[in-house]
């Protein structure tokens, strides 16, 4: 999912809606996170930021493990992204 285009949402970072842009700072630019957090709906942002990155997180060890064959390390670092 690639993240919104400066086009897509110029309008609302203007300098008279600098909440936007402390929204975008604070939850990125993903288009469903961006829209949830718009309407007001953090908490759910929260809870789909925190699913995205955590299974991109595994998603990446289990890549990289199997790229460099790094065994235990990989058990490290899944322990380490559910911390």
């Amino acid at each position: 999912m690639d993240p919104l285009l400066i086009n897509e949402y110029k309008d609302l970072i203007m300098p008279s809606n600098i909440e936007t842009l402390k929204k975008i700072l604070n939850y990125g630019k993903l288009p469903e996170i961006f829209t949830l957090v718009n309407k007001g709906n953090e908490n759910l942002a929260e809870k789909l930021l925190y699913s995205y990155i955590t299974t991109y997180i595994q998603e990446e060890v289990r890549a990289e493990s199997l790229l460099r064959k790094i065994g235990e390390y990989a058990k490290f670092l899944k322990i380490s992204a559910e911390e």
